[in-house]
């Protein structure tokens, strides 16, 4: 059977990639020059008026214009230099890394912030039961819990993590966090009022030693709670976004898993044949090397594998000659020569 389907709830992976980082300086960038142009227009504006209103005042004296020329001029170089008209157009150098950092965080904390309150509205004030695993430097952990809100969950279990993710998958609520000592995960489940009273009991042994006594088993414990009618699904994704209650991942189609058995010979060797088409070949992730030399077959491969595609199911599309293919592969226009060589004359079943 497929896997579940994994329905992103929050990630902050975005944000931690390094690979980022320069996409957000540009950001603060385009910012910056937002405001540059808000802010120049009405200076230089205001500086002509300035400007217009003194060349009027000191050249329009009726006994000696000539006199209110120097005048003018030392005028506008007082405005001048009290009010600048050139304000430098910011580079993008300007964007220091320290400001690049703090735009990360605030745009992760309003993402974050903004998932939260969905999930907390899901969660409402159920007790929730949390269970799953910590890595740690000598080895993982297993464990359990009960806590009040989602939030002291994250604080618990993602507080040493440099990133995290939430998501659904056919119900069940998932948080993965990963740190330098390995990876966190648990699941949150709600525990209901029947599940929150048992579980009270267990731990209260006050109230209840006999019973305290026969879950003296905390992984026995934790399956208890496990049941439905204890905890039930969150079910996010299906009541916010409206997910269908269940997903499945679509299997991927191999071309192993659809050989017909036979051979196709070519100068550059043996290549199986499978009865997957051109567009299925290339949703695996393979691309055209070469065709037969009756034309009937494509050979395609993934810089690692190859197989043979017969004709009947080829796309219509020009089909290459060995000698246009080998005119573009020496343009580089099929990529590494290495790699592309890497599959001549294997069988690559």
């Amino acid at each position: 059977m497929n896997e579940p389907k994994k329905r992103i709830i929050y990630s902050d992976s975005s944000y931690t990639d390094p690979a980022n980082f320069e996409g957000y300086r540009a950001t603060l960038y385009d910012e910056k020059l937002n405001e540059y142009y808000i802010a120049v227009d009405p200076t230089i504006n205001e500086l002509h008026v300035a400007v217009a209103d003194i060349f009027k005042q000191y050249t329009n004296r009726e006994n000696d214009k000539e006199f209110g020329v120097p005048d003018a001029v030392k005028k506008i170089q007082v405005v001048l230099e009290n009010n600048p008209p050139y304000i430098r157009q910011p580079k993008i150098d300007d964007v220091s890394d320290e400001q690049v950092y703090s735009h990360i965080s605030e745009c992760r904390q309003q993402d974050f912030f903004s998932e939260r309150e969905g999930l907390e509205e899901t969660l409402g004030k159920s007790k929730l039961l949390v269970f799953g695993s910590i890595g740690r430097w000598d080895g993982t952990s297993i464990g359990w819990d009960v806590k009040s809100t989602f939030e002291e969950i994250i604080q618990e279990t993602m507080r040493d993590c440099e990133s995290f993710e939430v998501w659904d998958e056919n119900g069940h609520l998932f948080v993965e966090g990963i740190h330098h000592d390995g990876r966190n995960q648990v699941e949150i489940r709600m525990l209901t009022d029947e599940g929150y009273e048992q579980y009270d009991l267990a731990e209260n042994e006050t109230s209840c030693p006999a019973v305290k006594r026969e879950w003296i088993s905390s992984e026995w414990l934790i399956d208890h709670l496990k049941r439905p009618e204890n905890s039930i699904l969150p079910r996010h994704a299906e009541k916010v976004f409206g997910c269908p209650a269940e997903e499945y991942e679509e299997e991927k189609q191999l071309p192993d898993n659809s050989l017909t058995g036979e051979k196709i010979q070519t100068p550059r060797g043996n290549f199986s044949l499978t009865a997957m088409t051109q567009e299925q070949m290339e949703a695996a992730g393979y691309g055209i090397h070469h065709t037969s030399e009756d034309g009937n077959h494509l050979i395609m491969g993934n810089g690692m594998r190859a197989f043979a595609v017969a004709k009947e199911t080829i796309r219509d599309t020009p089909s290459l000659s060995n000698e246009a293919k080998d005119a573009r592969e020496a343009s580089g226009e099929l990529g590494n020569n290495a790699a592309s060589k890497a599959i001549d004359g294997r069988d690559m079943r």
